[in-house]
């Protein structure tokens, strides 16, 4: 029996694929305007404080990808399971590791020096190894949750939602914490090992998966529940996000990334949240639906948009405006451009293996 569409899945997807912009483009804005060193006042304090609440959109990723997974396949892994996702996912990830390695020549002025061939296939095995370029990443961490899925759902399916809960989020943030208050450059080659570990592996991101299955796998209880404890969804947000903020503005805990282990309090009740606020709203605005269509895609290229986008502000030209008009601007522009993108090369055969599937206008 075909499973119905679950309608909040499309406004999690769009509001996290707008955080993890807004997330690279706050980055970018501190760059442009820090070259001439003219951000005034509190302004970077407050682009920084937005982008930290922005990395809760990556969080949300895994949730939906094991989230929808456990709704459709918390009984039974169909026949071409891997098939279809290395298709759609994993040969765009290989197309993007080389794209992108032309934008990091680019970025470090590579082109034309001795070596170009080999510094560019470097930045290839880099990309494929810790992920394309700064964002790539969380492909990696996918597929590790996919093959757990895969080989653990029928154990998963008999443990009680609140033992998996309780025990994936005291790993996830154990884990977390030994990276977070410990120097990485302490240690020989800490730096790549603090990436790997807190980027691309799996217990870095165990509870948000946790949370995904959990909810997926029996959705009429979950949504059940979720209005039984409706009074608790706003406060639980509101003072996850006081002692996210706290934590980093009183430079107890500086990093400024959903690597967080507070982050992992935080991330969980934004899901919550947007979920609930979902299941209220009678018929979702159209614009969600269509973002979150061309959201694998947004994914995909935005970055070397705000690439380019920046490249031109800081050595083409330059002309101060707010720096939270530009940011706006860097938003919109980057996302409007990867979708146009993203539509233009559907429509080649060769697409697919660039962008994977783009869904119909009707399958929304």
């Amino acid at each position: 029996m075909k499973r119905k569409r679950i309608e909040e899945v499309y406004l999690l997807r769009s509001i996290a694929i707008m955080c993890v912009v807004t997330v690279h483009t706050v980055t970018r804005i501190i760059e442009i305007y820090g070259y001439g060193s003219i951000l005034f006042g509190n302004q970077q304090t407050i682009l920084m404080t937005i982008r930290l609440f922005a990395t809760f959109g990556t969080p949300i990723f895994i949730f939906l990808s094991e989230f929808l997974l456990a709704y459709a396949y918390s009984h039974k892994i169909p026949d071409g399971f891997l098939k279809k996702r290395f298709k759609l996912i994993l040969i765009p990830y290989i197309s993007m590791a080389f794209l992108y390695a032309f934008i990091m020549m680019h970025e470090t002025g590579s082109f034309g020096q001795d070596g170009e061939i080999f510094i560019y296939f470097k930045y290839v095995l880099e990309n494929l190894y810790t992920g394309f370029y700064r964002h790539g990443y969380f492909i990696i961490v996918i597929f590790q949750f996919y093959f757990i899925h895969m080989l653990f759902y029928k154990k998963l399916k008999n443990i009680s939602s609140k033992n998996l809960l309780i025990s994936t989020f005291i790993v996830n943030v154990a884990f977390l914490m030994v990276f977070n208050f410990n120097n990485p450059y302490a240690y020989k080659y800490g730096f790549k090992i603090w990436r790997v570990a807190t980027w691309g592996s799996f217990p870095a991101w165990i509870f948000y998966f946790a949370v995904g299955y959990t909810s997926g796998r029996d959705i009429e209880q979950f949504t059940k529940k979720l209005e039984e404890h409706k009074v608790w969804i706003f406060p639980m947000a509101i003072l996850s996000g006081i002692f996210l903020v706290y934590m980093y503005l009183s430079g107890n805990l500086i990093e400024n990334s959903s690597k967080r282990f507070d982050m992992v309090m935080f991330s969980p009740s934004m899901f919550l949240v947007i979920y609930y606020i979902g299941t209220k709203i009678k018929r979702l605005p159209r614009i969600f639906k269509f973002i979150s269509r061309y959201s694998f895609g947004i994914f995909l290229f935005h970055m070397v948009f705000l690439h380019f986008e920046t490249w031109f502000f800081t050595k083409v030209f330059f002309y101060y405006v707010n720096p939270f008009y530009t940011l706006v601007f860097m938003i919109g522009s980057s996302t409007l451009l990867s979708i146009i993108t993203t539509y233009i090369l559907s429509k080649f055969s060769f697409g697919g293996y660039i962008i994977g599937r783009l869904e119909k206008p009707e399958e929304i």
